[in-house]
C-alpha cells in the first residue's frame, strides 16, 4: 500500500482486500470469529505443528483436518450470505 499516493491509500487498500485493520485484527472479522469459534484456528495450529515434525496421519490429525474444514466451510457460507444480502 505504500506505493500508492497518500491520498489514494484507502482505495488501494480496499481494492487489495485489506480494509482498515484487516491484517492487524483478522479475528474480529465475522468470518474470523466463526472460523475461530468452530475451532478452525486451533486445528490449523495443530496441523502446522504436525507438519513441522512430519508426523504420520493419526486420529488427532484427522480430527484437526475435519475441524479446520468445518470452520472454513462455515466462514465461507457466512461470507456468501453477507454477499447475497449485499446484492
Amino acid at each position: 500500500m505504500n506505493s500508492a499516493p497518500a491520498s489514494e491509500q484507502g482505495e488501494s487498500s480496499g481494492l487489495a482486500g485489506n480494509g482498515p485493520g484487516a491484517r492487524s485484527k483478522p479475528e474480529r472479522s465475522p468470518a474470523g470469529v466463526i472460523f475461530t469459534g468452530l475451532g478452525g484456528a486451533a486445528a490449523g495450529r495443530t496441523l502446522l505443528a504436525a507438519n513441522a515434525v512430519h508426523s504420520g496421519v493419526t486420529d488427532e490429525i484427522t480430527a484437526a483436518q475435519i475441524n479446520f474444514l468445518t470452520g472454513f466451510h462455515a466462514a465461507l457460507l457466512a461470507c456468501a450470505g453477507v454477499a447475497a444480502v449485499g446484492i
